[in-house]
């Protein structure tokens, strides 16, 4: 969706990207962010270093679309995925919203 401009995605959705290392390495980030509209760029949740498997970024929207006011529970779940800046992030913004 961020690079590629001709598909429209409604803007009332964040674009969450997570950047897995090793993973797309042929994916060069830099350049497509630089490329993008500043609109998209407003809307990106950029996830990074990503510390879980492979195809986690799916556990990671299951854990975040089921996110109840248990906080506790969500950072014991997302501690082994991704930075406490990012768990952080999810709780503070509520972003489970955007993930449905």
């Amino acid at each position: 969706v961020i690079e590629n401009h001709t598909r429209i995605l409604s803007t009332q959705y964040l674009l969450a990207v997570v950047d897995r290392p090793g993973y797309n390495s042929k994916t060069l980030w830099k350049e497509i962010l630089e490329n993008v509209t500043s609109d998209n760029r407003q809307r990106l949740i950029w996830i990074a270093p990503w510390t879980g498997e492979m195809r986690s970024s799916t556990q990671l929207r299951k854990l975040v679309t089921n996110v109840t006011s248990d906080h506790v529970t969500l950072r014991q779940d997302l501690r082994d995925l991704v930075p406490t800046s990012c768990i952080d992030y999810i709780l503070e913004y509520n972003i489970e919203q955007w993930f449905q």
